[in-house]
């Protein structure tokens, strides 16, 4: 038997009326939307058939959730992915800034090879981010579009 990890998607929509039992709509939202849709339109953008059942995951979340909820609850995951993004990019100016250390006798411009490799790290980090807030507007519009397919 094999397991066909691209029809996952319908097992974790099944699981949105028991976490929103138990967890409440946000919950619920925040489960479906941000942890698996997001997951799994990340592998659509490497594998075919994640990306054949990518409309079939949508359309089964925009039945899952009225309008209003949908609305709320993208605003609420964007303005997350916001803070995200900026939190990062304050750090790595922070690291690209930083005073001289005692590290180097305070002489030198206060780089070493940990600030370097951490100043790497979050720019690798805002990268990521950036990539993740483009699929997420991308997601976004087809969760509140007015009508999915074609004419």
């Amino acid at each position: 038997m094999t397991v066909e990890f691209h029809m996952i998607w319908r097992d974790q929509v099944g699981a949105v009326s028991a976490i929103r039992q138990q967890h409440g709509e946000e919950a619920a939202f925040d489960y479906i939307v941000d942890e698996k849709l997001m997951n799994f339109a990340e592998a659509a953008e490497e594998r075919p058939a994640f990306a054949r059942e990518l409309p079939r995951f949508v359309a089964a979340i925009r039945e899952a959730f009225p309008p209003d909820t949908m609305q709320s609850g993208l605003q609420r995951l964007a303005r997350y992915l916001e803070e995200d993004k900026v939190g990062a990019a304050d750090m790595l100016r922070e690291k690209q800034g930083n005073p001289p250390s005692e590290v180097d006798g305070g002489g030198g411009n206060g780089d070493t090879d940990d600030d370097f490799e951490d100043a790497e790290m979050l720019a690798r980090r805002i990268q990521s981010l950036s990539a993740r807030q483009r699929r997420f507007e991308f997601l976004r519009d087809l969760l509140i579009s007015e009508r999915l397919g074609t004419v």
